[in-house]
Parts: C-alpha cells; structure tokens; sequence
C-alpha cells in the first residue's frame, strides 16, 4: 500500500507508483517516469535496496526525499514488498 500511495508516505513523500512501475500492481502498473522496479531486488540485493531506501541519492528523488525521508518501517515494508514483485516476470520490452 505504500508502493501505490494507498498509504501515505509519514514525512510526506510522493508514492512510489507516481514514478515507477511494477508488473501487475496499480492502474496500468503505474508510471513510466523512473524506471519498472518489479525485479529491483535482484538488481540491487537486499543490502543494496535497503540503503538505497534509507538514503535516497538518485538525482531524480533526491530532490522530493532529501526532507521528507522515508521512515525504517517503511524502507522495511518496501524491502518486503519488492521481495514478493521480484518473483514477477520482468516487463517486455
């Protein structure tokens, strides 16, 4: 629910979805701005995402979370969330 927004983000950051895809989840499996996360975890690893969550440096997002940082239960719940969408085919094309 935090990936679509169905749970606000706690400091107020912009959902998930409003960037990014993931297969099967959200109207037309979101948006096409940031990259499709459906398998980030195997590109990234557990390690990986998890301190990419918890310190946001992607230009794009830097921007929008360098205040409103995402809690450790969130970075927690979307680390578990994109343990489950890995197992999701990638998206064609």
């Amino acid at each position: 629910m935090l990936f679509t927004g169905e749970t606000a983000l706690t400091n107020g950051g912009t959902s998930c979805i409003a960037c990014h895809s993931v297969s099967g989840i959200g109207f037309l499996e979101g948006s096409t701005l940031g990259p499709d996360l459906t398998q980030v975890l195997t590109r990234y690893g557990d390690p990986g995402l998890t301190a990419a969550l918890t310190t946001i440096t992607f230009p794009t997002m830097a921007g929008i979370f360098t205040q409103q940082n995402l809690t450790p239960q969130e970075v927690s719940d979307l680390v578990a969330f994109f343990t489950e969408s890995n197992a999701q085919p990638a998206p064609a094309g």
